[in-house]
C-alpha cells in the first residue's frame, strides 16, 4: 500500500509539473474504494491532490462504501476540502446483498447511509444495480425511495454487466448461480426509473439520474470530452489535442505500474493520438450519451464542416431517437435506451466520408 500511495503521489506530481495547473475544475477520487485505504494513507492522498491546485475545485468527489463510512472519515473528507460522497450501495436487499458478495448487512448499511445522510454538509450520490441475483422490482424500486428520503440528489442506474474473470460470472457459467432473465431485469429497471421521475429526479445521461442541479460535474467533464488528467494503476486520462485527443493509459497491473512509475513518473502512461475521424466518432459517442447532447459549433470548429454534416445526416434518419435543438443534437429517452443505433450510422458515415487514422 505505501508503494502504491507514493507512485500515485509522484505521477500526479509530474503531471502537474508536466502539463502545468491553473486549477482543476473537478476531482475525483475513485474507480476503486478509497475509503478502505487507513486515514492516514488517504489523508496523504487528498493533500497531495489539494496542493496541485492553488484554488478549490468546483466539485470534489471520493467514493465510499456504506460500511466504510464513519464520524472520522466524513471528518478527513470534509476538512480535506471533498464536498461529494459517491456511496457504492449496489443494492439494500438481503438476498441480493448476499450473491453478490457485498459486505455488510442490509440493517448496518442502511445506519451507516442514514449517519451520512444526517452529518454531511456536501452532495450524496449513490450507486445502484439492477439485474442481480436475488433482486426484486419492488425491492429496487424501494431502494430508490430510501436513497430518495435520505436526501442523495444523485443516484446513478447501472445494468449489471460481468467481466470473464468476475467469480459470480465463473458461478454463473458453472450453473451453481442463476441470473435475472432480460425481462425480468428490464421490469427491475422500470419499476427504479417509475420511482425516479416521482421522486423528482430526470435523467441526464445513460445511467445517472438527479434532482434539478445535481450532475457531476466531472462526469458530464467525460461526456463533453472536455480532457482530464488521471493517475493509478488503469487510469485513463485524455488530453484535446489539434485534430483530437492524446489518451494516456497507465498499465493496469499493479507491479507493472509501480515499475513505471520509479522509471520515469512523467512517461508511465501509454500515450495514443486519436486523430480524424475516430475521434469525432469518440466525441460523438459520448456526447449522445447525455441529454445536453453534441455541441455542433464546437464539433464543427474542432473536426470541421464535412464531418458536422455527415453526423447531422445519420441522425436525421432517427427523427425518434435524436432531436435538434439549437445548435445541439440530443438524444430523447427512447434515444438514450437505443443508442447503438445511432451511434453505429454516425460511425459508417464518418468512416465513409473521413476514414479513420
Amino acid at each position: 500500500m505505501e508503494a502504491w500511495l507514493e507512485a500515485v503521489i509522484s505521477q500526479l506530481g509530474a503531471l502537474a509539473a508536466r502539463f502545468g495547473t491553473q486549477g482543476f475544475r473537478t476531482v475525483y477520487v475513485g474507480g476503486g474504494t478509497p475509503s478502505c485505504l487507513p486515514e492516514r494513507a488517504l489523508s496523504r492522498l487528498l493533500s497531495a491532490v489539494s496542493g496541485l491546485s492553488p484554488e478549490p475545485p468546483d466539485e470534489w468527489t471520493v467514493e465510499a462504501n456504506p460500511e466504510d463510512l464513519s464520524p472520522a472519515l466524513l471528518s478527513l473528507l470534509s476538512g480535506a476540502g471533498v464536498d461529494r460522497v459517491s456511496v457504492g450501495v449496489q443494492s439494500l436487499e438481503p438476498e441480493a446483498r448476499r450473491l453478490s458478495g457485498r459486505r455488510g448487512d442490509p440493517g448496518s448499511c442502511l445506519g451507516r447511509l442514514e449517519s451520512l445522510a444526517a452529518s454531511w454538509k456536501g452532495r450524496l450520490s449513490a450507486d445502484l444495480i439492477y439485474g442481480l441475483p436475488g433482486q426484486s422490482a419492488r425491492g429496487l424500486a424501494d431502494d430508490v425511495d430510501t436513497l430518495a428520503d435520505l436526501g442523495f440528489g444523485h443516484l446513478s442506474l447501472y445494468e449489471l454487466t460481468l467481466s470473464e474473470d468476475a467469480p459470480m460470472a465463473a458461478m454463473a457459467a458453472s450453473g451453481g448461480l442463476a441470473l435475472p432473465d432480460p425481462e425480468t431485469a428490464q421490469e427491475q429497471y422500470d419499476a427504479a426509473r417509475e420511482r425516479l421521475t416521482a421522486g423528482g429526479y430526470s435523467r441526464y445521461e445513460v445511467s445517472n439520474w438527479c434532482r434539478p442541479g445535481g450532475e457531476s460535474l466531472h462526469n458530464l467533464g467525460y461526456w463533453e470530452m472536455t480532457g482530464w488528467l488521471a493517475a493509478g494503476p488503469s487510469a485513463s486520462g485524455t488530453l484535446r489535442i489539434p485534430g483530437g485527443f492524446l489518451r494516456m493509459d497507465n498499465p493496469r497491473d499493479d507491479a507493472a505500474y509501480l515499475a513505471a512509475v520509479r522509471a520515469d513518473p512523467a512517461a508511465a502512461a501509454a500515450e495514443t493520438s486519436i486523430l480524424g475521424g475516430t475521434a469525432a466518432f469518440e466525441t460523438v459517442m459520448m456526447a449522445l450519451r447525455g441529454s445536453a447532447g453534441l455541441d455542433l459549433e464546437d464539433f464543427s470548429a474542432r473536426f470541421g464542416p464535412r464531418a458536422r454534416a455527415l453526423v447531422e445526416e445519420a441522425c436525421a434518419s432517427f427523427p425518434d431517437l435524436v432531436t435538434r435543438r439549437g445548435d445541439r443534437l440530443a438524444p430523447t429517452d427512447a434515444g438514450m435506451d437505443t443508442l447503438n443505433r445511432v451511434l453505429l450510422a454516425c460511425l459508417g458515415r464518418l468512416q465513409e466520408g473521413m476514414g479513420t487514422p
